[in-house]
């Protein structure tokens, strides 16, 4: 009698420890998944600053040409250089433009796709919790919208150019 109260309380001991393993892996569940949608989103405010750099940096660009060709046609206009020479520098300064405008795009294009890449992160994160079982029941209806909204904006980005949404918007 006394040998089986020993087993029972040694079984339900192994129960309890086996219980504290599996919260432990569910708590560490959690945490690698609120990881990374951390890691997602960090990456994405990281990638979306180089792409608003890149932009910022056409308009600068932009107004730099138009200050150029400005100066170049009030020195030709003044008569201290001539038609040619005024002609050249108009096609320098729309040569350096057009390279600039060039190199910002690439560098634009490469960060957009780095940042649909950290969105798609993000909404792995958000649908690992949406799945499991262990998060409530609110949290996992919240992070389904949340990955849906992501989704429907990254599907924008990619489907409709960014002159299309500058246009709208203004």
């Amino acid at each position: 009698m006394n040998q089986e109260k020993k087993k029972k309380a040694k079984v339900m001991e192994e129960n309890k420890e086996n219980k504290n393993f599996y919260n432990n892996r569910d708590l560490k569940n959690k945490k690698k998944r609120i990881n990374r949608i951390k890691i997602g989103v960090i990456v994405a405010i990281i990638i979306g600053t180089v792409i608003v750099a890149c932009e910022a940096f056409i308009e600068i660009n932009y107004n730099w040409n138009n200050v150029e060709n400005q100066k170049n046609y009030n020195k030709y206009r003044d008569g201290e250089i001539s038609y040619d020479e005024y002609y050249n520098r108009t096609q320098d300064s729309l040569y350096d433009y057009s390279m600039n405008v060039y190199v910002v795009s690439i560098i634009s294009s490469f960060a957009r796709v780095g940042l649909n890449a950290s969105f798609i992160l993000i909404i792995i994160g958000f649908l690992s919790i949406t799945i499991d079982n262990s998060f409530n029941k609110k949290m996992r209806r919240i992070s389904l919208i949340i990955a849906s909204i992501i989704l429907l904006f990254m599907m924008s980005s990619i489907f409709v150019p960014s002159d299309v949404i500058t246009i709208i918007s203004f």
